[in-house]
């Protein structure tokens, strides 16, 4: 049976891929014990397809308040969307995020995506409200540098999330929405289809086993 694609995970992070990490900030706290990833990493590739039907979840659609806000953070696991990487070099990758005391810190483009995703979503509602939006990293530029930071943001998560979906390019055929009665069939909205779609709740495990470390807190 088809699940409904609107998981969640309890958590309430942050992914600030555009910032200058701190690297003495974010080792704060780090135990010797933190989780790294060995020969697992390639496991993560391996995430199991279920089927997953696309429906409209009311609360990612709405506008940004407390509670939509809660919603789109809660996507993103404790670690904010980094791992850490022993010997990066065995799996043919450059240098990460530098950090104290612990190996190298790599995004999952994943949340990657969804933190341009969401990252765009402000943007636009800040933009809608007249209001300036709140990009973690950008808080104490001066107005000419946060806009100037804005647009080369921005311009970089569409060009990112454009590439993302080609990647993807999920071929599942869309049937035409419902409409009432007597009314012609016009549109597509994709809901009640079946994906076949990585295992959510397998992602943020791995994630979660193996979660880097971040000091920023919400998804934009």
């Amino acid at each position: 049976m088809p699940q409904v694609y609107n998981q969640k995970n309890d958590s309430d992070p942050s992914l600030p891929y555009h910032a200058l990490l701190d690297p003495e900030a974010e080792s704060k706290g780090l135990s010797e014990d933190y989780p790294v990833i060995h020969d697992t990493l390639i496991n993560a590739r391996k995430v199991k397809r279920v089927p997953i039907v696309f429906d409209e979840a009311e609360i990612f659609a709405a506008a940004v308040s407390p509670e939509s806000d809660a919603a789109w953070n809660s996507l993103i696991p404790d670690g904010r969307g980094f791992v850490f990487v022993e010997e990066p070099e065995k799996y043919g990758l450059q240098k990460g995020l530098p950090i104290e005391n612990a190996p190298d810190r790599y995004a999952v483009s994943v949340f990657h995506q969804l933190h341009c995703l969401g990252m765009i979503r402000e943007s636009y509602y800040a933009s809608l409200q007249g209001r300036k939006p709140h990009i973690h990293g950008d808080e104490d530029l001066s107005d000419e540098d946060f806009e100037k930071s804005l647009v080369e943001h921005t311009g970089h998560c569409f060009d990112y999330l454009r590439q993302a979906l080609m990647c993807a390019a999920d071929m599942t055929l869309e049937w035409a929405a419902e409409v009432p009665p007597g009314k012609v069939l016009f549109t597509v909205d994709g809901w009640g289809i079946t994906h076949q779609c990585k295992n959510w709740n397998e992602v943020i495990g791995w994630m979660l086993e193996h979660k880097g470390s971040s000091s920023y807190t919400g998804i934009a």
